[in-house]
């Protein structure tokens, strides 16, 4: 249903790049930029129309049934300030 991956990573030089991503049982795996071996934070959905979102697998967008996921920021060890 996606574009462009609803995921992005900071990267070192402060600028954020999205990050393509697989659903590996009830996991998300995302697939880092190149050069990239720890970025500083993560975050889904964090523009003002994202293109796609992610379900509880009880459903999705065209029954209505699903939850979907909330946009977020992590910076590995709390919610990000920005």
């Amino acid at each position: 249903c996606c574009g462009e991956s609803p995921f992005a990573v900071l990267l070192a030089n402060s600028t954020w790049e999205r990050a393509e991503y697989q659903i590996q049982a009830e996991q998300v795996v995302l697939t880092l930029p190149a050069d990239t071996a720890r970025p500083l934070a993560a975050r889904y959905a964090w523009e003002a129309w994202p293109q796609c979102s992610l379900y509880n697998g009880a459903g999705g967008p065209d029954n209505h049934t699903g939850i979907a996921a909330t946009p977020w920021c992590w910076n590995r060890t709390a919610p990000c300030p920005y």
